[in-house]
């Protein structure tokens, strides 16, 4: 059950996310000093793929009786049945609030 609540998250979509830290490259100040904190960038970027991935799991739930009658998307986890939409509405308000309090906490 753990690879297949790991399926809804969709972790490979993440890749994606790597895009919060292009603004780093631009912030290179003229006097030659970086002036941001890697440690917020990085928190950024958990923060936000935990909260895509709720999304995701969101998506599985919502569409899952229109996902059951598609070839390849039947065999997701929520439309297949092998993990219970209860699960799915647990793993996603753990992935929000988990992603926006890391977001949060990174800006206090």
């Amino acid at each position: 059950m753990l690879r297949d609540l790991i399926r809804i998250a969709r972790p490979y979509q993440w890749i994606k996310n790597l895009f919060i830290f292009v603004p780093l490259f631009f912030a290179f100040n003229i006097y030659g000093m970086w002036e941001i904190d890697y440690r917020v960038a990085i928190s950024v970027f958990l923060g936000f793929s935990l909260v895509c991935s709720s999304v995701y799991c969101l998506n599985d739930i919502v569409d899952r009786h229109y996902d059951r009658a598609h070839p390849t998307k039947q065999h997701r986890p929520i439309a297949s049945g092998r993990v219970s939409v209860g699960a799915g509405v647990v793993l996603m308000l753990i992935l929000a609030l988990g992603g926006g309090g890391i977001t949060y906490q990174s800006f206090s």
